[in-house]
């Protein structure tokens, strides 16, 4: 099995915070602009995966800026950030890809489009993006949902009884190779397939992430995944093509 990246979820202002663990090749640090420097008027370029079409790219005019702005997406929460409006063509799929100015600089993070208009298409400012990398309070001990007991002599991707009933029906894997179960497949017909596995993602002991096989002709795996620890599902992964890399998200 392909090794995964690890990711760890902090929540502000609808912003995420990933951590890669495996990566290919050197990555380019982009900087942010001024938060004082971006003006009405000027050119924006924007990098998005819109309804899952890869590395799309559009451009547009900064429209307005709304400092210490509050919006709600229907989820019953209330955000509040300083925001970038943009006329840039964003959709569904553009959320977390960066709004650059002309100078190449960062200028805030696309976050979410008023779907019953065109044009009002919103990014979080670089001032808040970095506010909230500082920021601690906004860095959480995620909720146990599930645990994962695991000892030393059961890893090695070695089959046992996880039931307890005597009978064996799942298989523990060390994705990272750091020597501690993260991953649990499980055989429920006891068929030698796993149907369904359970992730330990940032190595916390518990579970947060349930992979499932899909339809096919529409994705090999289904990732589900419980970004707060709460045990709910957040988000939805499609890995179309098998190679357990998520190629586009959705809502649960």
């Amino acid at each position: 099995m392909p090794s995964l990246a690890a990711c760890y979820l902090r929540m502000s202002s609808r912003l995420a915070l990933l951590k890669l663990t495996h990566y290919d090749g050197p990555l380019t640090v982009l900087e942010f602009e001024d938060f004082d420097a971006v003006q009405v008027t000027e050119r924006v370029h924007a990098i998005g995966h819109p309804l899952g079409k890869l590395w799309t790219y559009t451009a547009g005019i900064v429209s307005q800026i709304r400092p210490d702005y509050q919006w709600s997406i229907g989820d019953d929460v209330v955000y509040r950030a300083d925001v970038i409006q943009v006329d840039a063509a964003l959709n569904p799929g553009n959320s977390g890809g960066p709004i650059f100015s002309e100078r190449g600089r960062v200028i805030g993070v696309s976050a979410f489009i008023t779907e019953a208009a065109e044009g009002l298409n919103y990014a979080i400012a670089g001032n808040s993006v970095k506010a909230f990398l500082k920021s601690k309070e906004n860095r959480y001990a995620p909720r146990p949902a599930k645990k994962v007991h695991v000892s030393q002599e059961d890893l090695a991707s070695r089959p046992y009884d996880y039931d307890g009933d005597g009978k064996l029906d799942s298989m523990l894997y060390d994705i990272d190779g750091d020597g501690r179960g993260d991953a649990v497949g499980f055989d429920t017909n006891r068929d030698g397939n796993v149907e369904y596995m359970l992730l330990d993602t940032d190595g916390n002991g518990h579970i947060d992430t349930k992979v499932v096989r899909g339809t096919p002709g529409e994705s090999a795996f289904v990732w589900y995944f419980d970004l707060d620890g709460d045990g709910k599902v957040n988000s939805v992964g499609y890995d179309v093509d098998g190679d357990w890399v998520v190629d586009r998200y959705g809502k649960p």
